[in-house]
């Protein structure tokens, strides 16, 4: 199949695993990064662009979309991500080509409504969108989708997979419990109870600025090959989920476990649909659950392992990857 697949295509993204799943399928893809376009010129004046969603970056983005569908001639447009697609590049694409249009998003389209303006003015566009948020579906076929598909998280293989820690790896990221992702308010109110009740908890991410205490402000972000190797170096890898997207299980469902480790999550009908809880993973609810499974499990080292052994296990024979994933989408259109 042909396919033009475009989002913004940094490197170790999900974004960009996805493509390389689809080429990994055996399908030819051709790509549009987004992110040259939007990064053009002055940052300060790419920056407002970004925030408006329009300006001469934008528009050039989107020429290109155009550009390379009439070039390329695909079976299948794959947006990803497509906040910054006009409605106008969608019906210009399908006008000239007749491909099949789909849209592919991991985030709650309600948390912001500005920011995604311009994807929900062209969701009538597309002939598939696919969610991993079933919250959202209900609501795109309100703004006029004409078929929806509840899509799933995964993981790469080829990153989130065991490592051999060396001793700085031990010395810099090793912890009782570590938590890798954004700020919220409900996930620094996990990690100061956690902190408060004595245990030794890591945390890396983007946002922590906003944390109101102090220590948790100095957080930094890690990614790629530093991300994976702060989590095989902790007891007990922390999976709270994001209330502002309100999801029901994230990427670091699949990753942490894929690494080899003991993943400890919120309770979720997801979540217990991919694991079975106290054999593959962990689950909690409620504050005096998270303390209640922290203190047992980290007492109990042979459990945790072997939990930890049976999750990685599950990953491996489930269809769990981005190249799963992917097979499981294009097999409905």
């Amino acid at each position: 199949m042909r396919i033009l697949y475009t989002g913004r295509l940094a490197s170790l993204t999900t974004t960009e695993a996805r493509l390389r799943a689809l080429r990994e399928l055996g399908h030819d893809v051709a790509a549009v990064d987004a992110l040259p376009y939007l990064w053009r010129g002055p940052r300060l004046l790419a920056k407002a662009q970004l925030h408006l969603l329009k300006g001469p970056n934008i528009s050039a983005y989107n020429r290109a979309i155009r550009a390379a569908a009439k070039c390329e001639r695909p079976d299948v447009v794959w947006v990803d991500s497509g906040v910054f697609v006009q409605p106008a590049t969608l019906a210009a694409v399908r006008a000239d080509t007749r491909a099949f249009v789909l849209h592919y998003h991991s985030d709650d389209i309600e948390h912001d409504r500005r920011w995604y303006r311009l994807y929900r003015a062209g969701v009538p566009h597309y002939n598939l969108h696919v969610t991993t948020n079933e919250l959202n579906i209900p609501l795109l076929y309100r703004l006029g989708a004409p078929k929806v598909l509840r899509g799933e998280f995964g993981y790469d293989p080829r990153l989130h997979r065991p490592v051999d820690l060396r001793k700085d790896d031990r010395a810099r990221y090793g912890a009782d419990l570590t938590f890798i992702g954004h700020w919220e308010p409900t996930t620094e109110g996990h990690i100061l109870l956690l902190r408060d009740a004595g245990f030794q908890v890591h945390v890396w991410g983007g946002g922590w600025y906003q944390a109101r205490d102090r220590q948790l402000r100095a957080t930094t972000a890690i990614y790629g090959e530093e991300y994976v190797r702060a989590l095989a170096a902790a007891k007990i890898c922390l999976c709270f989920l994001s209330k502002w997207n309100r999801n029901q299980s994230a990427g670091r469902t699949f990753e942490i476990p894929a690494i080899g480790r003991f993943l400890l999550g919120e309770r979720t009908a997801d979540h217990l649909g991919y694991y079975v809880e106290g054999r593959e993973a962990e689950f909690f609810a409620g504050r005096d659950g998270l303390l209640a499974k922290v203190r047992f499990y980290l007492d109990h080292a042979d459990r945790r392992e072997v939990i930890a052994t049976a999750g990685h296990q599950r990953c491996l024979t489930s269809g769990y990857t981005h190249q799963d994933r992917v097979r499981q989408i294009l097999e409905q259109i």
